[in-house]
C-alpha cells in the first residue's frame, strides 16, 4: 500500500498500490504550469511511504506520517472510493460535527453539483 497525508483533512490517504499507480498517471497528464498543481504534486507526491500489513493485518506508520495526521491512540479506518483513510478518533469526531447552517450549505452545495 502507499500512505501519505491528505492535504486538507488531518488524515493519512491510503491507496492500493494499483490505485496509487493511477494516481501518479492522473498527476503526470495535467502537464500543467499552474504554481498551485505544482505545489499539490510535490506535497502530495514527496511525502508518499511504501507500507505493508504485517502476518496479523497490522500496519507500522511511520512516525512524521502519525504526527501529520495527529494519530493518537484511537484510529479509525475509513472508506472512501478508491483508498481508505486513516484518522484519530478525535479528529474524525471533529469532523463530523455541523452546525444546522453548515449542513445546509453543505448539503446545496453538493446538490448543485449533481443536479441531472
Amino acid at each position: 500500500m502507499v500512505m501519505t497525508p491528505a492535504l486538507f483533512d488531518a488524515c493519512l490517504d491510503v491507496y492500493p498500490v494499483a490505485a496509487w499507480e493511477q494516481v501518479e498517471q492522473e498527476l503526470v497528464s495535467k502537464k500543467t504550469l499552474d504554481p498551485d498543481e505544482v505545489r499539490y504534486q510535490r506535497l502530495y507526491v514527496s511525502r508518499a511511504v511504501d507500507v505493508e500489513l504485517d502476518k496479523t493485518g497490522r500496519v507500522l506508520v511511520p512516525q512524521e506520517l502519525r504526527q501529520a495526521a495527529r494519530l493518537e491512540h484511537e484510529v479509525l479506518w475509513v472508506g472512501s472510493l478508491t483508498k481508505v483513510e486513516l484518522w484519530s478518533k478525535a479528529s474524525w469526531e471533529r469532523y463530523l460535527t455541523q452546525t444546522p447552517e453548515e449542513y445546509e450549505a453543505f448539503k446545496r452545495s453538493v446538490q448543485e453539483r449533481y443536479k441531472q
